[in-house]
């Protein structure tokens, strides 16, 4: 390497630092060379010792394993069965163009079986067009006997639905064969929970006055004859509410097929059948959500217990999605009535003790408290459209619950939150020419007073921040306090905009200290961090400029 060095070519010698650079430069090379053949040697010693395991299983061998696995997969409904990721990898395709609309999302045999093979991969084309074409030949040998195996799966008498999906075994009575030492006896296969099954739950007796008036309410609005006496049932257990989820995502995921196989116009009698099949799929989703049952059967009721769960929150918009609008309404009636009965609103208290923050009950009320704030948003998109009269019989409900439960409403974020999507909406109606009758503005005027002496002397628990305030005073620092405030300061401006004048200075009056300390902190330069200053006077503004003042104006004075 030295010798191609024009100094040393030209004969001159060289200088101490050039001599010491190419040396090191040699070293260098001199040790990337071995590293590259110590590598080498590695690589060969490791495929040495793997080659004796060469050819120890034969093709034969390997398709037998890959005929196992897959027929675990074999289904006569292979989109549902595989739902999500058939829906993701649609999502997936249409990104990826024409080519990956090319690329099958499952394969289908003779029968109606088939196998979804999931999300299109990123190998090259050939490669995976022999892996599908080899998939389809071994699995199409085995579909028949898979049939035959989910047959005997769906009678719960056959013991011996799982024998063979596993190869079989050769001998008998040696030690490749031994003994069963486990028998299952089918027969004795409890049935799934019901109602019914529970065990009986003593109520309160002071919810049990709760749910009988807003069982009353609620069928009034929804003009339902009183029948007597209802039967009091426990509420559902933990067991059932999973059971009831269930069955409700199967409907939907049958509707959501349903809705991907219309017959074409033209052919009258499969059209007719699929009507009759897809309305009585949306009848079964409406009985399972179980809306109907009368509101004092029990506290909580059916239906908001199967709301107790993240789950079975996340079913609320795709139910909505479903239901013609009368259903709609019954559903938003009942959900109004026995609003207080929410888990995120009987344990809102939770979020109030900053002492136990970060306990698994304070994680799972928050993770709850979100996951209602998230489809909260189905149910005001419906208050969005409502008429006055609907608006005024929602709120004699939740008022004809009793105060503390009111109370116990808007201290929670979703209850708060739904009351000031009532109000937007008759601020709404307000300005809309013939909105609505004098009569039902009287009728909406007396329900609004009532709210208001309801919360006559409570509007400062409203806010977090003082339900908090021994918490502050201890010196606990509380995150983000005034963006847990600003949702009550957008209820307070809901209310003002929408009461009279006499209204307005009540609300305002039971909340001027706070808009006085609030302002006058900022303007001494108490507060120091610039952000929060500016944040706490934005909340105050939000009240102030919904009667037309400004918290500029308070300095003035």
């Amino acid at each position: 390497m030295l010798a191609h060095d024009p100094a040393i070519l030209s004969g001159h010698p060289l200088d101490p630092d050039r001599r010491n650079a190419l040396m090191n430069e040699a070293n260098r090379k001199i040790m990337e060379a071995e590293q590259l053949e110590a590598k080498r040697r590695r690589k060969a010693a490791k495929i040495s010792k793997m080659a004796k395991y060469n050819d120890l299983m034969t093709q034969s061998d390997k398709d037998f394993i890959t005929r196992i696995q897959v027929s675990q997969l074999v289904t006569e409904d292979p989109y549902s069965e595989d739902f999500y990721a058939q829906v993701y990898s649609s999502f997936v395709r249409s990104r990826m163009g024409a080519a990956g609309l090319q690329q099958k999302s499952m394969l289908k045999f003779a029968g109606g079986a088939g196998v979804g093979v999931g999300v299109p991969g990123h190998r090259g084309a050939g490669r995976r067009e022999n892996a599908m074409a080899r998939m389809q030949t071994q699995v199409e040998r085995m579909v028949k006997n898979a049939q035959t195996r989910q047959k005997d799966t769906a009678n719960p008498t056959a013991a011996n639905h799982f024998q063979g999906a596993l190869g079989k075994i050769s001998g008998r009575g040696n030690k490749a064969a031994p003994r069963q030492m486990l028998q299952v006896n089918t027969g004795n296969v409890s049935a799934s929970p019901s109602l019914a099954s529970a065990k009986p739950v003593k109520p309160q007796q002071d919810r049990d006055q709760l749910t009988e008036a807003a069982g009353r309410l609620g069928r009034e609005a929804m003009n339902v004859a009183d029948q007597g006496s209802v039967d009091r049932q426990p509420p559902l257990t933990h067991r059932q509410v999973q059971a009831a989820i269930e069955r409700l995502y199967d409907t939907l995921l049958s509707i959501e097929q349903s809705n991907r196989e219309i017959p074409p116009q033209d052919e009258l009698e499969a059209r007719e059948a699929w009507e009759a099949s897809h309305e009585r799929l949306l009848d079964e989703l409406w009985t399972r959500s179980m809306v109907m049952v009368p509101v004092e059967t029990s506290d909580p009721h059916p239906f908001i217990s199967i709301l107790s769960l993240h789950k079975g929150k996340r079913l609320i918009p795709r139910i909505i999605r479903l239901l013609p609008e009368d259903k709609i309404t019954l559903l938003l009636v009942l959900f109004v009535a026995c609003f207080y009965q929410l888990d995120v609103v009987r344990e809102a208290y939770v979020l109030d003790d900053i002492e136990s923050s970060g306990s698994p009950k304070w994680r799972d009320v928050s993770n709850q408290t979100d996951a209602a704030l998230t489809i909260l948003p189905s149910i005001t998109g419906i208050i969005a459209v409502a008429s006055l009269r609907l608006l005024t019989g929602l709120l004699n409900i939740m008022l004809g619950t009793g105060l503390f439960a009111v109370l116990q409403i808007v201290k929670s974020q979703p209850g708060i939150a739904l009351l000031t999507a009532f109000m937007s909406r008759v601020d709404q109606l307000k300005h809309e020419e013939g909105s609505a009758s004098p009569e039902d503005w009287a009728k909406w005027d007396a329900a609004f007073d009532g709210l208001l002496q309801v919360l006559s002397g409570s509007i400062t628990l409203l806010f977090p921040s003082r339900r908090l305030h021994a918490a502050l005073r201890a010196g606990y620092p509380i995150p983000n306090v005034d963006l847990a405030d600003q949702i009550a300061w957008q209820f307070l401006a809901a209310l003002a905009a929408i009461g009279s004048q006499p209204q307005q200075m009540a609300v305002v009056a039971e909340v001027k200290d706070m808009i006085l300390e609030i302002v006058q902190a900022v303007h001494n330069n108490w507060i120091t961090d610039p952000n929060e200053a500016r944040l706490k006077l934005d909340n105050v503004n939000i009240l102030l400029n919904a009667i037309g003042l400004d918290h500029t104006m308070l300095l003035g004075s």
